[in-house]
This record gives C-alpha cells, sequence and structure tokens, in this order.
C-alpha cells in the first residue's frame, strides 16, 4: 500500500535555496482534507497568502512569518466566489445567480475579513444581466470603490 506524504516547499530569495515543510498530515490535517482549486488566483496580505478550496467551502492560508497552513469557512454558502485584496484586507466576492419566473437576479456580495477571522458583510452590488457571465474584479483601490473589467 502506498502511503501519500503532503508537503510543501518554500524558496528563499536571501538564501538562494529551497526548504520543507514537513508532513503537513501530522501538524495540518484540516488542510490536507482540502481540495485546492488549481490555477485559482489568491490574494497576499499582511504576510499570509490565501486561496480558494476547490468546492469554496474554505479558504487555504500560508503565513510566511510561522510557515504554517490553517483553514478559514467561507462567509456564504453561495454559488462560488474570489478572493481579492484592498488596502492590505482581504475581501471575499460571492457571487450568485438566480433565474425564476423568467427573471434574472445576478448579484455580488463583498465580504470583509477582519483580523480576528470573522467576516463582515460590505455590500451587495447587482450584476449587469447582458455581462454576468464576463465580468470580474480588478484589484481594488479601496474596499467602497469597485471596478469590473467586462
Amino acid at each position: 500500500m502506498n502511503t501519500i506524504v503532503v508537503y510543501a516547499k518554500l524558496y528563499d530569495l536571501n538564501t538562494d535555496s529551497w526548504f520543507d515543510i514537513l508532513d503537513i498530515r501530522d501538524s495540518y490535517a484540516d488542510v490536507c482534507d482540502v481540495k485546492v482549486g488549481i490555477g485559482r488566483c489568491g490574494a497576499y496580505s499582511n504576510g499570509v497568502y490565501h486561496w480558494l478550496s476547490a468546492d469554496y467551502t474554505c479558504i487555504i492560508c500560508f503565513d510566511f512569518r510561522s510557515n504554517k497552513f490553517r483553514t478559514i469557512e467561507t462567509p456564504s454558502t453561495m454559488d462560488y466566489g474570489q478572493i481579492i485584496e484592498a488596502n492590505n484586507c482581504i475581501a471575499y466576492i460571492v457571487y450568485s445567480y438566480h433565474v425564476a419566473d423568467d427573471t434574472t437576479n445576478n448579484w455580488a456580495e463583498i465580504w470583509n475579513l477582519k483580523q480576528d477571522g470573522s467576516w463582515v458583510k460590505q455590500c451587495n452590488i447587482a450584476l449587469p444581466q447582458a455581462c454576468v457571465n464576463f465580468i470580474y474584479p480588478l484589484p481594488l483601490i479601496s474596499i467602497s470603490t469597485v471596478m469590473w473589467k467586462q
């Protein structure tokens, strides 16, 4: 029977070398049960990199100061989301598309991650129907200013 070893490697620019983060299974069991969404962009803020799990149920975090992984639950159970950085804070944009009675309601919820790990809902944004499948947020100038690219 083959044993799967879960580990990570980091490259240190100062020493021009790679180093191992030991077997993650022992210390970070919650991370090992998560499937990472390959090709998904994440966001970096305050020494921590964040990216979404493949099923959008949690955010995987790697703290470069402590070289440790952890997970954070996503703030909502909507359709799917995206992580962005704004003003050195992590924001999570959750997209919701609903069709009922020949009416389509398309929304984006913007949530802020607080330092204690909890989420605060900032706002709902109605998305234009004509471009709902083709828009995504550009990096934010501030959490109150969102620019969308079509």
